[in-house]
């Protein structure tokens, strides 16, 4: 969860303005289940 939130703060503080806009979206993803965890190969 510390990750989490680090990572939201991060986001909130470095795009505010494009998250506001709608032009950056901030989506926490749980990796536990099977078929989320292609979405993990995505993001390397």
């Amino acid at each position: 969860m510390a990750i989490e939130k680090n990572a939201h703060n991060a986001v909130n503080t470095q795009l505010a303005s494009e998250l506001k806009n709608g032009k950056e979206v901030f989506k926490t993803i749980d990796i536990s289940p099977k078929e989320n965890q292609k979405l993990t190969e995505k993001c390397v």
